[in-house]
């Protein structure tokens, strides 16, 4: 089994690959323009055309959470 305390993961204490150090301050100014309430609407489409009617979404790795909270306030 995984000890997640054991490498500091639950602590915040670890390595960063530093892949996206560069553009973590930009990152919003960045995607501004991305149509991110159409992309909700979409994906609304897509679980009403498929009878889908989930209660909860799992946002994982997914920028700063914009399309997660229009989602939320639905």
């Amino acid at each position: 089994m995984i000890d997640p305390a054991a490498d500091g993961f639950l602590s915040g204490d670890y390595p960063s690959s530093g892949s996206f150090d560069l553009v973590a301050p930009h990152y919003d100014a960045l995607m501004r323009g991305v149509p991110y309430a159409r992309w909700v609407e979409y994906l609304d489409d897509l679980l009403r055309v498929n009878d889908l009617k989930p209660r909860r979404v799992l946002d994982l790795a997914c920028g700063t959470g914009a399309a997660s909270a229009i989602m939320a306030a639905r």
